[in-house]
């Protein structure tokens, strides 16, 4: 599956712009959502400087994006109900 398939579902699901995702932009639900499609395209086989590129970011902002994916998907039921509502 392509990163860009994966931006435009989680994108749907945080109900936020596939623009944002690339914008500098530090906002919650636009943080939360790069989190996501960082993780998810993980798990796809998307290798961390390939996802970085798509979405504007350093390496290590997808490396950190991931491992706050882990903390959140244990601890914050709002943002794992929304990656759970993403359909793939």
């Amino acid at each position: 599956m392509s990163i860009s398939k994966i931006i435009r579902k989680v994108c749907e699901a945080f109900d936020v712009k596939p623009s944002d995702i690339i914008s500098s932009s530090r906002k919650q639900p636009i943080a939360d959502a790069r989190k996501a499609i960082s993780f998810i395209s993980l798990t796809k086989g998307h290798l961390p400087p390939s996802i970085a590129g798509f979405i504007d970011k350093e390496r290590s902002t997808v490396l950190y994006q991931i491992k706050r994916h882990r903390e959140l998907m244990t601890h914050d039921s709002e943002y794992k109900k929304k990656v759970e509502a993403v359909e793939l």
